[in-house]
């Protein structure tokens, strides 16, 4: 071979090692981007994983494993325009993928574009038939839009297919909590924590369904201590409760009976609470009392409270109170708002008196953190008049206040009931109120 054309051979063949090592380095740094951008996503970093593929995309604007990634950490921060605009694009190419229409159809549902999530799942299905995550969409757009009959028809068809997805026995119970039937709620819970059980919120949520609406026999015995900086002697009082379920799962009734001892005289207080459920997603609440001394007690009371779920995580309360001392009789509105979320959950509560002359309303709030069953910690504020439940005649001496409580419940065993509480009550006009009772129960 002459020379000349022995060069150019050997400075062509430069040229191909040198683009072939080229593109496996671009190859090798695309890989390590995306691997990066990945572990940014799954950590919730999602501004960084946002910036790897734009810088990525920039070279390879094509490429799907950037773009998917790109839209989905769009969509997850809330960015849904740029998610949207990300999965039409890639659609424009792969009109066909599934997973990116799963994408889109949660976007859709996640703007309340129902009609359009409702589409895209029933493409993902025309598609894919059966494909798990089509269906539990569908599912969840049908409770949205309080369809309850499709959405449990949905997840049971969801758990007759795929009958190790805990994903669908949480979800369903996520749907009994919703409709107030706690206890098959609770049993979702279990077959979803029991299937995954590395999943915490599978654990911890199982609190919210078990938090109203129980199921078991219980007897509680509890001890209260009220002191006040005034000089006064502490209030010692007593309650002792047995709780039961009525027939045809008709609600808890607990039978109560409270003793107290204030100013060296003692009195008495037998009472019921009901807890009937009265629908869909709505139960009441109700209390009655009667003391035949009323030294400190009222004569009679009664209080009745209608509660109404919303969505699968909150609800609404609206109730009257009326308790009827020797003295006077005393009449009370009051409501509720509270969520779940996570493992929280919230609940601003307000009180107003009619004829009140001065802060007739007042209010207070709550909030929860659940660990596994039905065990809690809780803080409490609140501000008003009387910020609390009115109990005896001498809360009625309460004019201006707040109140900070703070405490906790927790079986043990599942069985052996502990609560502590704390709480101080400060009145402008008044002396200062500290309170502590300990309960113990047994439930079976």
């Amino acid at each position: 071979m002459p020379l000349k054309k022995r060069f150019c051979f050997i400075l062509w063949l430069c040229f191909c090692v040198m683009t072939i090592g080229a593109r496996g380095q671009e190859r090798l740094d695309r890989d390590a981007a995306l691997k990066k951008a990945s572990a940014a996503l799954s950590s919730q970093s999602f501004s960084e994983a946002i910036k790897i593929c734009l810088e990525q995309l920039t070279s390879a604007p094509d490429d799907y494993e950037l773009n998917f990634l790109l839209a989905r950490a769009y969509s997850y921060s809330g960015d849904w325009e740029n998610g949207q605009r990300t999965v039409d694009r890639i659609l424009a190419k792969h009109p066909d993928n599934t997973d990116v229409l799963l994408l889109g159809a949660r976007l859709k549902f996640w703007k309340k574009d129902n009609r359009g999530a409702e589409e895209g799942f029933a493409r993902v299905l025309r598609l894919k038939p059966d494909d798990a995550e089509a269906l539990m969409g569908l599912a969840d757009l049908a409770a949205f839009e309080g369809r309850w009959n499709d959405a449990l028809n949905i997840y049971q068809k969801i758990i007759q297919l795929y009958p190790e997805a805990a994903e669908a026995y949480f979800k369903l119970g996520r749907f009994y909590q919703g409709q107030g039937d706690y206890q098959k709620a609770r049993e979702n819970f279990q077959m979803a924590a029991s299937l995954d059980p590395a999943n915490a919120d599978f654990r911890n949520v199982l609190s919210a369904a078990s938090a109203r609406l129980p199921k078991r026999y219980e007897l509680r015995y509890q001890t209260m201590i009220e002191s006040f900086n005034d000089g006064r002697k502490d209030y010692l009082s007593q309650q002792l409760v047995f709780q039961f379920e009525l027939p045809r799962k008709i609600g808890p009734l607990l039978l109560k009976y409270n003793h107290t001892r204030r100013f060296q005289e003692g009195d008495s207080q037998v009472g019921l609470e009901f807890y009937p459920k009265l629908g869909s997603k709505a139960y009441g609440y109700f209390d009655f009392g009667y003391s035949s001394q009323a030294l400190h007690y009222p004569r009679s009371s009664y209080l009745f409270e209608l509660y109404q779920g919303l969505l699968t995580s909150a609800e609404l309360s609206f109730g009257y109170r009326r308790m009827n001392f020797p003295a006077e009789s005393l009449s009370l509105f009051m409501g509720s708002f509270a969520t779940y979320f996570g493992n929280y959950y919230a609940v601003w509560r307000w009180y107003y008196k009619p004829g009140e002359e001065t802060r007739a309303l007042s209010w207070f709030a709550q909030l929860r953190r659940y660990f596994a069953g039905q065990n809690f910690i809780y803080l409490g504020y609140g501000r008003g008049s009387r910020p609390f439940d009115i109990v005896t005649v001498q809360d009625l001496l309460v004019h201006d206040s707040w109140i900070f409580l703070s405490g906790l419940v927790w079986y043990l065993w599942d069985k052996i009931r502990v609560e502590l509480h704390f709480s101080r009550i400060e009145d402008a006009n008044g002396p200062r109120r500290d309170t502590f009772f300990i309960t113990t129960g047994y439930r079976w």
